[in-house]
């Protein structure tokens, strides 16, 4: 009886472990999925806001989303579109990346930080000011919610 006693806990012990390192490597799936998904996010929220591309942003940013300015002017969700229609056909298209891109994902919320490298078409570049995005997955999508600009690097 102690035999089947001891087996049966040990059999209990090892089916514990394995639902738990299932659930792992399905979470670490899902955290990788989350990151690259962000990532492109992140990069067509560049693109778009330095080149005025307005539809993004009325798909991507929630009805309550504020940007913060490096001088502390905030924004609502129509004056920012406002502010990137303004830059829209203001000539050529400038080519951006994020440098030094920090993504932290809490559940359904993502903290992106990151430095954009501007490349303009005579090819010379400008490091921007250091950003934070804040994201929130709504309905299995990832919306913006806020974003904070710094001021430009000396």
């Amino acid at each position: 009886m102690k035999d089947f006693s001891t087996r049966r806990s040990i059999l209990a012990t090892i089916a514990a472990i394995c639902f738990f390192l299932i659930n792992m490597v399905y979470a670490g799936e899902s955290m990788s999925d989350d990151i690259q998904q962000l990532t492109s996010l992140n990069q067509s929220y560049l693109n778009s806001y330095r080149n005025g591309l307005v539809e993004f942003f009325e798909q991507t940013l929630v009805e309550e989303f504020k940007e913060t300015a490096p001088d502390g002017t905030v924004l609502n969700r129509e004056q920012f579109l406002e502010k990137i229609a303004s830059r829209a056909n203001s000539g050529e298209q400038l080519q951006i990346e994020a440098l030094e891109l920090d993504i932290q994902l809490f559940g359904d919320t993502a903290i992106v930080r990151s430095v954009p490298l501007v490349t303009n078409p005579d090819g010379s570049s400008f490091k921007g000011g250091r950003y934070t995005d804040v994201y929130t997955r709504i309905e299995g999508e990832w919306l913006c919610v806020a974003a904070h600009l710094g001021g430009t690097p000396n």
